[in-house]
């Protein structure tokens, strides 16, 4: 007689026992991995990889008979102080798609740092989901928390994660302050025109090859040249632009440095206007803090932090002063030009969103007064604007055609998606459906049932075996059998499992994509709130083209995906 009660088999390729026995209050997972590793980890010695935190899950995982592994997910490099994380992102869109209900990480760190996040997640998102969570190294398990390790511990650790990488910010924060008040350069490359000293790199030596170019930008400004006018000299001299510069010097290492990359009036207006090149060291431009969010602000001049003659000079103090008064008194009288012709118009609710589609920059908006005198916007492709058509065609097109446009796209979207969720409850409420629903359902109990006693028969196989109950010859046979079998069952869940998100009341819809359409069902004026809600992009093309990039495409096609497969009369 076969023993049916033993409860471990051994493994021959390794000699490790593995539990192989579904206990009763156990039910399979549909498992996935979750590793993070921080960019301040990387490269340190103690630091860890991705890779040993998923070999760590997965031996976990391989003693869990319950556990099926289905995917894993990875983050490399990335901060825990927030969930904006391409892999963590992909592994909530496969819960909430019904492919994963338990989540295995190594520790409650590498799931995240932000305590008030982190407690969200685990206290209300994942249970609300239906989801398991394991942290293996805290001994926590949502499945019977009781048993796992005290709750009131489980939130301390997530609370002193958020503090520690707060803290951590805050020290860094304060290191480097010091350090620029003394006048020191923390910065990755040294400002155009300048190179780090090989002898001391918080300080700069004079460039000889870029200083010169430096020298005619403020001698040009100086005789009263336009910005425009000093980038297309540089540019028509041949002059690479910075970033194309430090590119070719192997200092940025990204690709799109890599392109030719036109000189533009905001980096003339940026190099003429920066202390660094009269010898002081001009830092603390923009502000970040992890404690208050991370949040990157660009800080005023007066909060600038300038320490003088730091270094040798490339432009002396008078030509310095005589460009920035011409830059001065130009802002100046531009300003009063606008505010006497009274040619302020309404907010551009389009800014950010319009891109050329050849040299791939944001288009800016110009006014213009017509025959009649009234005042009309117009955007343009600045490259254009300012090289001519040599480096881009000219690409325009008025505010008042785009807003037509877009207006008239965005209502329609908002009328498909009431219409097509009418479609959708009909379908969802059919009496087809809920049948459909029962018999899956039954089925995949019937498959469980199945699975749960191959696994006992797979135990019970080994010690057959081992007391010559059974001969190898059919040891091998009944094995492979049952794995066959094994094999076909776990294959066909994954196929139910499709069929019932099919079926699913619950039919997965992006809730930011619903409660957007939902709350402007009723608006019929354009507003920047609505272009930021639907609209990820505008491409103007040559003769009056344009694309328009929707967020929720991907959510349409669902939706017509589903109502054109779910086969049913209503």
């Amino acid at each position: 007689m076969a023993r049916t009660s033993r409860k471990t088999t051994i493994n021959s390729s390794n000699s490790e026992i593995k539990n192989t026995e579904i206990p009763a209050n156990e039910r399979i997972r549909k498992t996935a991995i979750y590793a993070r590793l921080s960019s301040e980890d990387l490269g340190r010695p103690d630091g860890g990889t991705i890779e040993n935190q998923i070999l760590l899950v997965k031996k976990y995982i391989e003693n869990k008979p319950y556990l099926r592994l289905c995917e894993t997910f990875t983050d490399n490099g990335q901060t825990g102080t927030n969930f904006n994380r391409e892999g963590f992102q992909n592994l909530m869109t496969a819960i909430k798609r019904g492919k994963i209900d338990c989540i295995v990480v190594k520790d409650l760190s590498r799931f995240g740092r932000d305590y008030i996040e982190t407690g969200d997640y685990l206290e209300k998102i994942l249970p609300f989901l239906g989801v398991r969570f394991i942290s293996i190294n805290d001994g926590y398990d949502s499945h019977d928390p009781a048993k796992s390790g005290d709750v009131l511990t489980v939130a301390l650790k997530n609370f002193i994660n958020d503090i520690y990488a707060k803290d951590i910010s805050r020290k860094v924060k304060s290191a480097f302050e010091v350090k620029q008040r003394k006048g020191e350069y923390i910065g990755s490359v040294a400002p155009y025109g300048y190179l780090k000293d090989p002898n001391n790199r918080h300080k700069f030596i004079i460039n000889e090859e870029t200083a010169p170019v430096v020298r005619d930008m403020f001698r040009w400004k100086a005789e009263g040249m336009s910005n425009t006018i000093i980038a297309r000299k540089l540019d028509e001299a041949g002059i690479m632009s910075p970033s194309n510069y430090l590119y070719l010097k192997g200092l940025l290492y990204h690709e799109k440095y890599s392109k030719k990359n036109l000189w533009s009036r905001d980096c003339v207006k940026q190099i003429l206007k920066s202390p660094v090149y009269i010898g002081h060291m001009a830092q603390g431009k923009t502000k970040s803090d992890l404690s208050l969010g991370w949040n990157k602000k660009f800080q005023s001049k007066d909060n600038w932090i300038i320490t003088e003659n730091t270094h040798e000079p490339i432009i002396d103090l008078p030509t310095f002063m005589a460009a920035n008064n011409i830059i001065k008194e130009r802002n100046q009288a531009y300003h009063a030009r606008q505010k006497g012709d009274n040619l302020k118009i309404h907010e551009n609710i389009f800014t950010g969103l319009i891109w050329c589609s050849g040299c791939e920059k944001k288009l800016v908006r110009k006014k213009f007064v017509n025959q009649n005198k009234k005042i009309y916007a117009r955007f343009v492709c600045p490259t254009y604007i300012l090289h001519l058509s040599e480096c881009c065609k000219k690409k325009t097109i008025s505010e008042k055609n785009l807003k037509e446009i877009v207006s008239t796209l965005i209502r329609q979207q908002i009328d498909l998606f009431v219409d097509t969720k009418i479609e959708l409850n009909k379908i969802n409420s059919s009496p087809k459906i809920k049948n459909q629903k029962q018999v899956l359902h039954e089925e995949i109990q019937s498959i469980e049932q199945r699975l749960y006693k191959l696994n006992s028969l797979r135990n019970s196989l080994y010690d057959d075996f081992t007391d010559n109950v059974l001969t190898e010859k059919e040891y091998n046979h009944i094995r492979e059998k049952h794995e066959g079998e094994n094999n076909i069952l776990t294959s066909r869940l994954d196929e139910i499992s499709t069929e019932l998100n099919q079926y699913s009341e619950d039919f997965y819809v992006d809730d930011t994509y619903a409660a957007d359409m939902r709350q402007f069902i009723n608006e019929n004026e354009l507003s920047r709130k609505m272009l930021t809600a639907f609209i990820e992009k505008i491409i103007i093309f040559g003769g009056n083209m344009i694309e328009i990039k929707f967020k929720y495409q991907n959510e349409f096609a669902k939706f017509q995906k589903y109502i054109l497969e779910t086969d049913i009369t209503i």
